[in-house]
């Protein structure tokens, strides 16, 4: 298992009920969808520094810094055509806290990430955590199963 963590936390990619998108102020779903865009079109330095951007002062250690883009290359280079990526679900930790996943599918995988934002007392949101990994049983197993109706026999 390949995997980058600048902090850790259990992952859930359960669908949001239609609806209820936390408003808070900072467009999540551009910044995931430019951030997979970024590694997807193999720009993995620029995918770098936009996560960086949105952190507090510091970011990355550089230790950090050269696995994710060792990770950012393979995924460019092994996970095939990227198809498109979608924002499954939230965790509200606090009103100051929430982490967000997304799935990336590509031809050849599907990709896991989770974004930890967390807003400063000035009110600015700041990532504090990213994960990405291609072990979506990980989040499976956090996942509710939705029960089917009954039999059609």
């Amino acid at each position: 298992m390949t995997r980058v963590l600048v902090l850790s936390a259990a992952a859930s990619a359960a669908d949001p009920p239609k609806g209820t998108d936390p408003n808070i102020g900072f467009d999540y779903r551009a910044f995931v969808a430019e951030h997979a865009k970024l590694v997807a079109g193999g720009k993995g330095d620029k995918a770098l520094e936009h996560l960086e951007a949105q952190m507090p002062s510091g970011g990355f250690v550089p230790a950090q810094k050269g696995d994710m883009r060792k990770r950012f290359a393979l995924i460019y280079g092994g996970a095939g055509k990227h198809t498109g990526t979608e924002v499954v679900g939230y965790k509200r930790l606090s009103s100051r806290m929430y982490r967000f996943f997304a799935v990336s599918h590509y031809d050849k995988m599907v990709i896991l990430t989770s974004y930890l934002f967390i807003r400063d007392a000035a009110g600015t949101w700041e990532l504090h955590s990213y994960t990405v990994s291609d072990q979506i049983d990980e989040s499976e197993k956090l996942t509710p199963v939705t029960p089917l109706g009954p039999p059609r026999d």
